[in-house]
């Protein structure tokens, strides 16, 4: 059984070198990683100000999901298996 953990981003504040070095973590038997992305929608966060309309949540999920097939095929030729969650 592969143990599995999270790896929440927002991308503006990261890049792929940081998910790189999590690889150490295949040392304690990890073997499949989960990306998760959050796109908090505008109806949803009115009351603070942030959020994103419908039209920019579909472009940030279709930005999101190339960046996770990239990110993807690079783990995978290392022996990681990947999943991704876009909310």
């Amino acid at each position: 059984m592969s143990r599995k953990f999270i790896f929440a981003t927002r991308f503006e504040k990261l890049q792929f070198d940081a998910l790189k070095s999590l690889l150490v973590l295949r040392r304690a038997q990890y073997e499949h990683v989960v990306f998760l992305n959050v796109i908090e929608r505008k109806n949803v966060a009115m009351r603070r100000g942030t959020g994103y309309g419908k039209s920019k949540e579909i472009q940030l999920r279709e930005k999101a999901n190339i960046r996770f097939i990239d990110w993807a095929e690079t783990l995978f030729e290392q022996g990681m298996e990947v999943g991704v969650y876009i909310v």
